[in-house]
């Protein structure tokens, strides 16, 4: 169960679940779309493996693949089977 104002850290930028309301997996992809949004991850650059993202947050695998999921579905990331997942071009 997330806790109020727990704070997990991936890339040493903090990620706040203080919203316990709303699932892991989508704060966790608003907190990689905020990242795309500042250029963070820019286009066409890979994102964190789902393996860095479980280390880094402690967050289940299927959580991690969940969010990753979501962005795929928006079109702001794709996957290249074998090479990791991408920001989108656009």
């Amino acid at each position: 169960m997330c806790q109020r104002g727990r704070t997990v850290t991936v890339a040493r930028m903090p990620i706040e679940l203080d919203r316990p309301d709303v699932p892991k997996h989508v704060q966790l992809a608003d907190w990689i779309r905020a990242r795309i949004a500042d250029g963070t991850y820019g286009p066409q650059t890979r994102i964190p493996s789902e393996s860095t993202f479980v280390q880094e947050t402690g967050f289940a695998r299927d959580t991690v693949r969940k969010a990753i999921q979501l962005l795929v579905d928006d079109g702001r990331l794709y996957i290249v089977r074998g090479l990791g997942t991408f920001v989108s071009p656009n």
